[in-house]
């Protein structure tokens, strides 16, 4: 038994000491100027596949933007059995003269999220180009903070955050979750070593994106095209950055039911299905080793060893909570909710579990779509 509880004690503190790392790289990052920068032409590229429910809110949040440079809207429709083509058209026309295109990605015969950006993109007519989802909302000063920290920090990508709205419980429990994950994404970029970035927010240069496309296009996971695009940039040695403001945040909803979670989570992990950077990999375990040896100190809570057992299980809810505080400018209306975080806690490492189980499993559903990741490298 004391093996035991020496290899637990040995994860947690590994888990203690990275994410007392990235708390702090949060908190001692670089501020940015509030001086006033020019702004680039920006192409703005959607892909959708069956977002009629949401599509029109997400234009009507771009087009109302205060940026005092030119825009475009690119939105593809990747392959759609519902009407969001035509609820797309509709709210673009009632914007106008706000400039845009509407693409349909069964006109090249392709298919996945991944193919969709790059088909936007190839259609973009400026140099910058942002990406975020059809489920998306934001504030009018997005594009603006946006840019303002994508030319202060001469960077080739630049994160943006993102914040999941809540309701019930269960959506509550995303919202902490995300403003972590945010947190993390965050201090990786501030300490120079990125590990993730987010596809529903996020801004880069097109002449990087282009000079770098056959390599992680060549990867056959229809997703993937945040994280995959991320590593190419930062194996160049390019400037990566985050936008650390709340004026930056897109939002979006939840899943309802405890399966679409799993089976969202398992789609993201699924991601690195790919060559990652070494620098991915001790965070990774970090993280992995931490959840698990709180896992296994719930068990222990009923042996004579309880003790050694609370200790890890407090040790994690101390670090996770500085991180969610650290974080909680990107957790809407949930700063300091301690009982929606507690709930998040106690299932957290349950719930990793279930989510690599399915990922050893190779194989999820995605907006219709059974996705195999056998053979995908």
């Amino acid at each position: 038994m004391n093996i035991v509880i020496g290899i637990l004690s040995f994860a947690i503190y590994l888990y203690m000491v990275m994410m007392i790392f990235y708390i702090i790289k949060i908190f001692i990052r670089k501020r940015i100027s509030n001086h006033a920068s020019q702004n680039p032409a920006i192409s703005i590229v959607v892909a959708m596949r069956n977002e009629a429910s949401h599509i029109s809110n997400l234009i009507n949040a771009v087009c109302k933007q205060k940026y005092n440079a030119p825009f475009e809207i690119i939105v593809v429709d990747d392959n759609s059995t519902d009407d969001s083509i035509a609820r797309s058209n509709e709210a673009l026309q009632n914007n106008l003269p706000t400039k845009f295109q509407i693409l349909k990605l069964s006109d090249v015969q392709q298919s996945g999220k991944k193919q969709a950006v790059a088909y936007g993109i190839s259609h973009a007519t400026h140099e910058v180009i942002v990406c975020t989802d059809a489920d998306c909302q934001m504030g009018e000063y997005w594009l603006q903070s946006m840019a303002h920290y994508f030319v202060e920090f001469k960077c080739k990508l630049l994160a943006g955050p993102v914040c999941i709205n809540s309701g019930t419980l269960l959506e509550k429990m995303q919202t902490i979750e995300m403003a972590s994950l945010q947190g993390l994404t965050a201090a990786s970029i501030f300490a120079g070593k990125p590990l993730m970035c987010n596809g529903a927010n996020m801004m880069f240069d097109k002449k990087r994106y282009l000079s770098l496309q056959q390599i992680f296009l060549a990867n056959k996971n229809p997703s993937g095209d945040d994280v995959h695009l991320l590593y190419e940039i930062s194996r160049q040695l390019d400037a990566v950055a985050y936008a650390f403001d709340k004026s930056a945040v897109v939002y979006t909803s939840g899943v309802t039911t405890i399966s679409e979670l799993i089976n969202q989570r398992t789609r993201w992990a699924g991601k690195i299905n790919y060559t990652v950077p070494l620098h991915v990999y001790l965070p990774g375990i970090s993280i992995f080793c931490g959840n698990v040896a709180v896992l296994f100190s719930f068990a222990l809570l009923l042996t004579p060893n309880w003790n050694n057992a609370v200790l890890i299980i407090l040790i994690k809810f101390v670090i996770d909570w500085l991180l969610y505080i650290a974080s909680s400018k990107f957790a809407g209306k949930l700063k300091f909710a301690i009982f929606p975080f507690c709930c998040t806690f106690f299932a957290y490492p349950f719930y990793s579990v279930a989510i690599g189980i399915n990922v050893l499993r190779k194989q999820y559903t995605w907006k219709g779509r059974v996705i195999n990741l056998r053979n995908q490298k």
